[in-house]
């Protein structure tokens, strides 16, 4: 599982580039629509799944949160739509006072309540990477997860250490 605040599409690029598949929430039919239960889904083999009877995952496959939106997305009369490019009004959440408020309007709040379940998980590790920690509704997630959660675990990869109000913990630095 992926979980990014990045609005532009290099994560898709990249995955497109190297074979791997993703799911996003968005339908596998065109024109792609967001909905929550498209994150249930998964891809197997079926004729190895009915000799085995056991589920045998495709490879390279991995779920992709754009927690903050996309430059491809935009609300239209149906819901949300992935378009093939850039769009004009994208579906984004951008850098403002009211972030907090609009992380609870879809399709944001859906992917926060996958990334709050999935920090509730035993044995989760979360490695955050160039994340200052400034937006309130994604800090709070991962507070709670830090302080309810005994099988948690978080790495910080960055290149100064940041205090945060009261939060305890070790950083690891790249240089």
């Amino acid at each position: 599982q992926l979980f990014t605040t990045n609005y532009d599409t290099l994560f898709e690029q990249a995955a497109k580039k190297r074979g791997f598949t993703i799911i996003d929430g968005f339908s596998f039919s065109f024109p792609r629509y967001f909905a929550g239960k498209n994150f249930d889904y998964d891809i197997v083999y079926r004729e190895k799944t009915r000799l085995k009877q056991e589920e045998s995952f495709v490879p390279n496959i991995f779920h992709l949160y754009k927690l903050h939106g996309s430059i491809d997305w935009e609300k239209d009369e149906n819901g949300i739509i992935q378009q093939t490019e850039k769009t004009q009004k994208p579906c984004i959440i951008y850098p403002a006072s009211e972030k907090y408020e609009s992380s609870y309007e879809q399709p944001y709040f859906e992917m926060m309540a996958r990334f709050q379940q999935t920090l509730r998980q035993e044995s989760t590790l979360l490695i955050v990477i160039g994340f200052g920690f400034q937006d309130k509704h994604i800090q709070n997630v991962i507070k709670e997860a830090v302080f309810q959660n005994p099988n948690f675990h978080l790495v910080i990869i960055t290149k100064i250490i940041i205090a945060k109000q009261g939060l305890c913990l070790i950083y690891y630095l790249i240089t």
